[in-house]
């Protein structure tokens, strides 16, 4: 029984470990992608930003959930 608790522990730790580190990398690459558009003098409306942002968020934790 203990083992089973200790194991089901760890499994929920490293669940939150991945999840965290997921949360962290997929920002890293939105950052980045920002950066690279404002690099380039791009200007956008809001709308489109907002479109931008949510399209690549989503492509971007589609690739690392992977």
């Amino acid at each position: 029984f203990t083992q089973q608790v200790l194991r089901q522990d760890f499994e929920d730790q490293l669940h939150s470990i991945s999840q965290a580190t997921l949360v962290k990398h997929v920002q890293r690459k939105l950052i980045t992608d920002a950066q690279a558009k404002f690099d380039q003098n791009k200007t956008v409306g809001l709308e489109e930003f907002k479109s931008n942002f949510s399209g690549h968020y989503e492509r971007y934790h589609a690739e690392d959930v992977r």
